[in-house]
């Protein structure tokens, strides 16, 4: 009976043209008042205390950080910058804009952990340069996405944050001093 109303009540929801997210909540919301009857407000008060305990592992808010210092490197110029400082390292030659592109997603996994990220901020610089030397668009763009995977071998990594989280004892410095 309850998970044919709270099917019923998402359709419904969904035909009138809720968004998805709240259609599910408000779903969900009327299924638990109305399965409970008489004691229906201590049901829907688990809702915010289930919501807190998914918020309250605070080493997982440091993920989204480090999202947005990749895409801060690559608005603010420094994801170039660091471009330049790997051309002046690798040096300038037949086939390595490559390995420039591959110098500047280890730096920046070192700086935001975050695979994604160093995609996003060294793709935008990287793929078009890479383009214009004359190499095919897939092979920058997997070149870079190559790249950005090596991130999660790199600390500070969201992997280790991911990892320290779910697996007890385990501490995302201890995490990081081992690599």
């Amino acid at each position: 009976m309850i998970v044919t109303l709270l099917f019923l009540a998402f359709i419904a929801m969904m035909l009138v043209g809720v968004p998805i997210g709240a259609a599910l909540g408000l779903a969900g919301a009327t299924a638990i008042a109305l399965a409970n009857g008489d004691s229906q407000w201590f049901g829907l008060l688990a809702v915010p205390q289930n919501f807190y305990a998914g918020l309250g592992k605070y080493p997982l808010l440091a993920i989204p950080m480090f999202v947005l210092v990749g895409s801060i490197f690559d608005r603010s110029g420094v994801a170039l910058r660091l471009v330049n400082f790997a051309v002046a390292i690798v040096g300038r030659g037949p086939g390595m804009l490559p390995l420039v592109a591959i110098a500047v997603a280890m730096f920046l996994g070192g700086i935001s952990g975050s695979g994604p990220a160093c995609a996003a901020a060294v793709g935008g610089v990287m793929i078009a340069a890479m383009n214009r030397a004359g190499y095919p668009a897939a092979f920058s763009a997997s070149v870079v996405g190559a790249a950005a995977a090596t991130d999660i071998l790199i600390p500070p990594s969201v992997a280790f944050i991911i990892y320290s989280v779910l697996v007890p004892g385990a501490s995302v410095p201890a995490l990081f001093a081992a690599g």
